[in-house]
């Protein structure tokens, strides 16, 4: 079972963090891209980098709870966002970061405000499902309008007969 911190998983920003993305030079020249974290001391935690494909990395914390990986391959240049979260045995997320958004570019990582970037756990079912109780709370009321206004012209009608 495999789930995405983009919609599952409860935020705990005081635990799980990502705090750094930056391109540094390697051994051999090439520039490489250099992620940096917290989350518990000495623990396993996950990695999610979301660009045209997915990445998903395990990253042992030390004992302050600092994590750091360096990529072996180079990330396309783009928009990408990166989450670090744990998961139970079952692979269900139990506890995740806050996103951290970045543009990468050939010479640079520029970092994106988190406010223009959080991405809302909703997911498409969750909207598609409140469309569709406004679409039969508006159907409703159209329908309890017709209806009063039929009984309406019945009782006027039978009213007249009446006063005949």
């Amino acid at each position: 079972m495999f789930e995405s911190p983009k919609k599952q998983g409860k935020i705990k920003a005081d635990i799980y963090q990502v705090e750094t993305v930056a391109l540094k030079k390697g051994a051999n020249q090439k520039e490489t891209l250099v992620l940096k974290g917290k989350g518990l001391p000495n623990s396993f935690v996950n990695v999610y980098i979301y660009s045209s494909q997915p990445i998903i990395l395990v990253v042992k914390t030390d004992k302050n709870g600092n994590w750091s990986y360096t990529l072996s391959k180079p990330l396309e240049n783009g928009k990408h966002q990166v989450y670090v979260a744990i998961t139970d045995n079952t692979g269900k997320i139990t506890a995740k970061s806050r996103p951290l958004a970045f543009v990468k570019t050939a010479q640079a990582v520029s970092i994106t405000p988190a406010t223009n970037t959080y991405i809302s756990p909703t997911s498409s079912t969750d909207n598609r499902k409140k469309y569709n109780l406004a679409v039969a709370v508006v159907l409703a009321l159209i329908s309890l309008g017709l209806a009063i206004s039929i009984i309406g012209i019945i009782v006027s009608k039978s009213k007249a007969k009446r006063n005949k």
